[in-house]
């Protein structure tokens, strides 16, 4: 496997972010494409540090694309950087550029952790036609959660930058979708030990009663690097087979 880490200039959000790549070096005869989200405490290296992610890639010859999404949980931000738009348009555009991978919905996955996991939630929901399947691990439901200490703080300063709560709450979002049967399959898991499991299990509940097609698993583990390593090996033996 080749591995990159970098900057790159991005318009959407308004200055230079990092970005990692994890690439086979012997292209696939199908090329699959995951993109990665970090959580809220966490930056774009943390999938390679705490995780056997390269290993986890190897084994399905996947691409991994680690993108920077700082704490806007990956949101246009009312003030502040464009994260969505930059997740969704530009650094597809980005990796076509330096990798010359194109943007294949057939071929290309999103999963996160946390924060991350919202964000692939949310970009599954309003862009399904660009992804295959969605994995979202120990999700938050909406940025207005306090119940990530010790947090608070922090979180409450950061709400307003993002916008008005209400509108980003992801039960709210599919509710406004015209067309769900567009949208991919979505894998959420969180620990029975973490302290987000009401709220994603509520969120699991939510979408499926709106007649999304998730899938929802719990098991022992907590909101912790073990957790999303299990989660992410089970969503790719899942999903990154065509």
């Amino acid at each position: 496997m080749a591995f990159f880490q970098g900057s790159i200039a991005s318009k959407a959000i308004g200055m230079e972010v990092y970005l990692g790549a994890i690439l086979p070096q012997t292209v696939p005869k199908h090329r699959r494409v995951l993109y990665l989200l970090h959580g809220l405490e966490d930056n774009g290296t943390a999938w390679w540090r705490m995780t056997a992610l390269e290993r986890i890639a190897k084994e399905h010859e996947l691409t991994v694309i680690l993108p920077e999404g700082h704490r806007s949980f990956y949101t246009d931000m009312q003030y502040g950087g464009g994260y969505f738009t930059y997740l969704t348009q530009e650094l597809p555009q980005i990796v076509k550029n330096l990798f010359g991978i194109l943007p294949n919905q057939e071929d290309t996955l999103i999963a996160g952790a946390s924060m991350g996991g919202y964000g692939a939630i949310r970009c599954a929901l309003c862009c399904p036609q660009q992804y295959a399947a969605c994995g979202s691990f120990s999700p938050v439901e909406s940025p207005d959660n306090p119940k990530i200490p010790p947090l608070d703080p922090i979180f409450f300063r950061d709400r307003p930058a993002i916008g008005k709560a209400e509108e980003h709450g992801l039960l709210q979002v599919a509710s406004q979708l015209k067309n769900k049967a567009d949208i991919p399959q979505i894998l959420i898991t969180c620990g029975k030990d973490d302290l987000l499991l009401p709220e994603s299990e509520q969120l699991a509940q939510g979408l499926k009663a709106q007649g999304l097609p998730v899938q929802y698993q719990n098991w022992a583990g907590g909101h912790d690097w073990l957790f999303w390593e299990q989660s992410l090996s089970l969503f790719v033996q899942n999903f990154s087979k065509r």
